[in-house]
């Protein structure tokens, strides 16, 4: 594997990072500005919403531990392709 590849993911990641630095700041806030923005949304009542921001919002709040943890496992396979990378 090219060395460009794992720089090319890493800078993905940090760009992520930056641009969603409001969510790392203040998780809260963060998901209820999303939960009011899907409660607001026609794609959403669509397949299946409720229409109401409280309810958005809990749902969304059952969900909170994925991005955590995704983040977590996206930073393992970089690490993993650096040093993949750096072997070959």
């Amino acid at each position: 594997m090219p060395l460009y590849v794992p720089i090319l993911f890493l800078g993905w990641g940090i760009l992520l990072a930056v641009v969603n630095r409001k969510a790392f700041k203040d998780p809260d806030g963060e998901l209820r500005r999303m939960a009011a923005k899907r409660a607001s949304g026609r794609v959403v009542r669509f397949l299946g919403g409720t229409g109401d921001p409280e309810e958005e919002y809990q749902t969304l709040r059952k969900g909170r531990w994925v991005y955590p943890v995704g983040a977590v496992l996206y930073a393992a396979v970089v690490a993993w392709m650096f040093v993949v990378a750096v072997r070959s």
